[in-house]
C-alpha cells in the first residue's frame, strides 16, 4: 500500500508508475497537500505518473490549476502523464484534456 493521510496515497505499480490518488474534493482548502503529495516521491523520466480522481466528486478552479500545473511539471520532466477522473470529473477531464496526454 501507499502512502498518504486523508483520503490520499501515493503508490508505485510495477516500478515504473506512480498513482497518486486522492477521494477528498479537490479544492482550494486541499490543493496545497495534493500537490506536496505528488511530488514527494521522485519519479524517473519516461516514467508515468497517474492521478486518480476516481472516488473524488467535487473540483474547483483551484483543484483544475492544480492539475494542470502537475500535467506540466511532469511533462517538463519527461514523464507520461494521465488523469482517471469520477464519473462527475468525466465532461470537464475531457473539455481540459486531462484524461491523457
Amino acid at each position: 500500500m501507499g502512502t498518504g493521510e486523508n483520503g490520499r496515497t501515493i503508490r508505485r505499480v510495477g516500478g515504473k508508475i506512480t498513482i497518486v490518488s486522492e477521494s477528498n474534493d479537490l479544492d482550494m482548502y486541499e490543493v496545497d497537500k495534493f500537490a506536496k503529495l505528488i511530488w514527494q516521491k521522485e519519479i524517473e523520466e519516461g516514467h508515468h505518473l497517474i492521478l486518480d480522481l476516481s472516488l473524488s466528486n467535487y473540483i474547483d478552479a483551484y483543484g483544475i490549476r492544480a492539475i494542470l500545473q502537475c500535467r506540466k511539471q511532469a511533462t517538463d520532466l519527461g514523464l507520461n502523464f494521465g488523469v482517471v477522473p469520477s464519473t462527475p470529473l468525466n465532461r470537464l477531464a475531457d473539455i481540459l484534456r486531462i484524461g491523457q496526454s
